[in-house]
């Protein structure tokens, strides 16, 4: 109880300060005009994007599940990408929600190594969109031009999309798994039972992944559903504000955002976040609008979630889950060989 409660405290904390700071950079006397012409249709289509991103999340899990052999319904899929959200606001770097996944799924009725194996999957679909939408993204938006030159900055998407890809191929070649565990274990020899259970479950989802092509290919359209449902919460309040909208270019910043987050430490991304969306949108509005949609976007895409997930959480477990460390802890299993 004590240490999630101290997670929720400097969860909370880090909240308050991202907010004050966002406040603090982007106010104006134009913030509550921009807030006061804020469109209750916009409010309600917002909502909707939530709750869509949210199923569409949940099919595509209930579909993996199926080809992972594990029976699971719709119904049992929500709270574990509720749970999701909730423990990835309490996390470094979020690592405590595939954690909250893995027993979810378990309390659902799947084996751990399933539930771990589904958890690794989600996240990397999820990352594969991404990295895919990189190069385009960098080479649509001549405002990026503004930061680096366009020639470098396509040249690197693209070698993040050739490298994730390799690496994802080479590590199904068992010679090569084997020769990158005892490097990886040799570099960070304290990393080692953590960097073993990450390849064992890496391996396992790759597995996964190769075994019904069909399967796959609707997982990774549900996560375009999914993203792209999500990601128009920016756009939309932009739109709902008054201002004119570039939805390509918008977007495309969105996904540019929310793939920095992925490897952002702070829990849920806080912080990072909010200064990321200032960073990014800051050159297309004006600098109040900006704040107020940063803020309105992760009340929506991240905090609401969050909500719903404690309640998630309390209806699966019960309250006697924020006595239970063990949630937020990950198997250490496996030693260097």
């Amino acid at each position: 109880m004590k240490q999630v409660s101290l997670r929720l405290a400097a969860s909370l904390g880090l909240l308050l300060a991202a907010t004050a700071a966002v406040i603090f950079a982007t106010f104006d006397a134009q913030m509550f005009i921009h807030l006061r012409a804020l469109r209750l249709w916009a409010v309600l289509l917002v909502l909707g994007l939530v709750a869509t991103g949210l199923y569409f999340d949940a099919y595509r899990l209930k579909r993996m599940a199926e080809l992972a052999g594990a029976a699971v319904t719709l119904k049992q899929c929500v709270p574990v990408i509720l749970g999701n959200y909730f423990f990835a606001l309490l996390t470094p770097g979020a690592t405590g929600g595939p954690v909250a996944q893995v027993a979810l799924l378990r309390k659902a009725g799947v084996p751990v190594g399933k539930a771990t194996v589904l958890a690794v999957v989600r996240t990397l679909l999820s990352l594969f969109v991404l990295v895919l939408c990189l190069p385009v993204v960098v080479y649509l938006d001549d405002g990026i031009a503004a930061w680096f030159p366009k020639h470098l900055a396509v040249g690197a998407a693209m070698a993040i999309v050739v490298a994730g890809c390799g690496m994802l191929k080479l590590m199904r070649v068992r010679r090569f798994a084997l020769l990158f565990k005892r490097v990886a274990c040799r570099l960070l020899p304290g990393k080692a039972r953590q960097l073993l259970r990450f390849f064992r479950d890496l391996e396992a989802a790759l597995t996964l992944l190769g075994q019904n092509g069909r399967g796959l290919a609707e997982a990774f359209v549900y996560t375009i559903f999914s993203l792209l449902a999500l990601y128009g919460i920016v756009p939309v309040l932009f739109a709902g504000m008054g201002a004119p909208v570039a939805w390509g270019t918008v977007l495309g910043r969105v996904v540019l955002l929310n793939f920095v987050l992925y490897f952002a430490p702070t829990p849920g991304g806080a912080g990072v976040a909010e200064g990321g969306f200032v960073f990014l949108f800051s050159t297309l509005y004006p600098a109040s609008m900006v704040g107020i949609a940063a803020l309105l976007w992760r009340l929506f895409s991240e905090y609401l979630p969050f909500m719903l997930g404690f309640i998630a959480m309390v209806r699966v477990f019960g309250y006697h889950f924020l006595k239970n460390s063990q949630l937020l802890a990950a198997d250490e299993g496996g030693k260097c060989g």
